[in-house]
């Protein structure tokens, strides 16, 4: 199917680069992140976060407090992704080219309450939609690589770099 960029996408392709990767190091990301926010509008207007700084809570807080859509950090880790996740941030990502030295990857949460947010008190579910749904399982956290994979399949990597 045309909607599909990247059916040949595996598995392995996916987990290809998780031995050597590393997430940069602090004072690395402090220095980056200064030069972005000098060098680019984009990056002064949007709110940075720093996991040794602030909570992914005291983030969320912060950032529902402010009208940008976006904000970005140069911070990978899997447990701020979860973090994150857990506020209720969408992450997708940005590669910018680096004269000197390899890309460098950008994460970008996005929050929008409005879309972002289950509200199980206030959940209805029509009665034809309980019975179209019975042959379909919710599980949470059972399948992660292969959601990933399916993504990158359907979008190509671009939107979630690490």
């Amino acid at each position: 199917s045309e909607k599909y960029v990247a059916l040949d996408t595996t598995m392995a392709d996916l987990r290809r680069d998780d031995g050597q990767w590393r997430p940069l190091p602090r004072e690395q990301q402090a220095f980056l992140s200064r030069r972005l926010s000098e060098c680019s509008p984009i990056f002064r207007k949007w709110p940075a976060f720093a996991s040794d700084k602030e909570t992914a809570e005291a983030f969320a807080m912060r950032f529902l407090a402010q009208r940008e859509g976006y904000s970005w950090t140069l911070d990978f880790s899997g447990d701020l992704f979860c973090e994150l996740a857990y506020e209720g941030f969408l992450s997708t990502s940005l590669e910018l080219s680096m004269a000197d030295s390899a890309p460098l990857q950008v994460m970008l949460p996005w929050n929008d309450p409005t879309r972002n947010t289950l509200d199980w008190s206030e959940l209805h579910v029509s009665k034809n939609a309980r019975k179209r749904a019975k042959r379909y399982t919710m599980t949470v956290d059972a399948a992660y690589d292969e959601v990933m994979l399916q993504c990158i399949r359907m979008h190509g990597e671009g939107w979630l770099y690490r």
